[in-house]
C-alpha cells in the first residue's frame, strides 16, 4: 500500500508537471552529436597506439582518436599504454620474447628513442584481441601520430578529428617510469602546440596531477 502511494505522489508532483510544462521543448535532443572514440586507434582489429590502428579508426569515421603517452630518456613524447615495453604486445630488439616481470629492464624512461624504435610492438597477437592482425612496428612518437592523422584527415575531407591524450604517470613513480607531472604536461603541450590542436584536444588522466599542470600551463584546455 505505501508502495502505490509513493508511485502515485511521485506521478502527480514529477510526470504531470513535466508534461504540462510549455517552458521546455521536449521534442528536441539534448545531446546533438555522439562522439565515437578510437580507443587505442582500433587494437580489436590492428595492434593498439598504432600508426596503422589510427588510419583505419579514422577510415572507419570515429570523431575522436584516444591514445596514451609516456616520455622517453632523452625526452621524446611516445604513444604507449606503458611506460615499459610490454611482453603483451612487444619484441626486444633481436625479436626474441620478453619477461612477463621484465618492467624495469624494458623502462621507457630509461631508454633513447633510438633504443625504443629497435622493438617491435605489432607483432605479437595480443590475449583477449583474436581477430587484430599484426603489423611490425615500433612505437610512435606523438608528433608522428598527429602529423600522419593531420594528412590523412585532410584527404578524407575530416576537419574536426579530436585527440584524446592520456599521460602514463603514477604517484610514486616520478623520476622512475615518467617526469615530474609538471615536465610530463610540457612535453605534451608542446607538441599540441607545435600542430596547433590544442582547441581539438582533450587532456585525461587517472593521475590529476597532470591535469592540474595542464590548466596552470593552458587553461582552456579541455581535460
Amino acid at each position: 500500500m505505501e508502495q502505490r502511494l509513493f508511485f502515485l505522489l511521485f506521478f502527480l508532483i514529477t510526470i504531470i508537471p513535466l508534461s504540462c510544462s510549455r517552458e521546455q521543448d521536449f521534442s528536441q535532443p539534448i545531446y546533438k552529436e555522439l562522439d565515437v572514440q578510437g580507443h587505442r586507434g582500433c587494437r580489436g582489429s590492428l595492434p593498439e597506439n598504432s600508426l596503422a590502428g589510427f588510419i583505419q579508426a579514422l577510415n572507419w569515421g570515429v570523431t575522436t582518436l584516444e591514445m596514451d603517452v609516456v616520455v622517453s630518456q632523452d625526452q621524446q613524447v611516445l604513444v604507449s599504454h606503458e611506460p615499459y615495453m610490454s611482453h603483451n604486445i612487444c619484441l626486444d630488439s633481436l625479436g626474441n620474447e620478453l619477461d612477463s616481470a621484465s618492467y624495469f629492464q624494458h623502462n621507457i624512461y630509461q631508454m633513447t628513442y633510438p633504443e625504443i624504435i629497435r622493438y617491435d610492438c605489432g607483432s605479437v597477437a595480443p590475449p583477449g584481441f583474436p581477430n587484430q592482425r599484426p603489423v611490425p612496428g615500433a612505437k610512435p612518437l606523438l608528433s608522428e601520430v598527429i602529423e600522419t592523422i593531420e594528412t590523412k584527415a585532410k584527404e578524407l575531407g575530416v576537419t574536426q578529428i579530436r585527440y584524446n591524450i592520456e599521460t602514463k604517470s603514477v604517484m610514486g613513480y616520478d623520476e622512475v617510469f615518467h617526469p615530474s607531472p609538471a615536465e610530463f604536461v610540457k612535453l605534451v603541450l608542446e607538441v599540441v602546440e607545435e600542430y596547433r590542436i590544442s582547441e581539438r584536444t582533450t587532456i585525461q588522466s587517472f593521475d590529476t596531477r597532470t591535469l592540474i599542470e595542464a590548466r596552470k600551463l593552458k587553461p582552456d584546455i579541455s581535460i
